[in-house]
């Protein structure tokens, strides 16, 4: 072995041999023979998470109950979470009211549904929040008068 090798490490002698060595093979030969990991992700959003304890609902003003929570997962396998609003007993006549606040629009009116007798509508799942028409629902008010 030549004196000057003998000053550079093993390792590197190995490195500058292969180097050599890699100047007459063409790169798609060694491409190709170089295994590489194919991984396959899923990104899944998050629509089964949402709780009834998400919600808050409203019992302080006049004719408000709190609404029959139906639990329950659409076609995507999501959360939903149907909300029913009537009195008890249900009377044909009385005029029922479905209204959702959101903590993160200003006013916090994120819309309202209304009829007679009995009302229902579905809250559904989509990133971790309950949703309604497009606006994250944080508190849901029954109103029967």
């Amino acid at each position: 072995m030549p004196q000057y090798l003998s000053l550079i490490p093993p390792c590197i002698q190995m490195i500058s041999a292969f180097s050599i060595f890699l100047i007459f093979i063409p790169w798609t030969f060694i491409h190709a023979c170089i295994p590489t990991q194919q991984i396959e992700t899923t990104v899944t959003p998050d629509c089964v998470s949402c709780t009834v304890g998400l919600l808050t609902f409203t019992t302080a003003n006049f004719g408000d109950m709190t609404p029959i929570q139906t639990p329950g997962t659409d076609a995507n396998n999501c959360a939903i979470l149907t909300l029913t609003c009537q009195g008890t007993p249900v009377d044909p006549l009385n005029n029922v009211y479905l209204i959702y606040y959101s903590d993160s629009k200003v006013p916090r009116d994120a819309g309202a549904d209304s009829g007679t007798g009995s009302i229902q509508t579905v809250l559904t799942c989509v990133n971790g929040v309950w949703d309604k028409g497009g606006y994250e629902i944080n508190e849901v008010e029954c109103q029967v008068l």
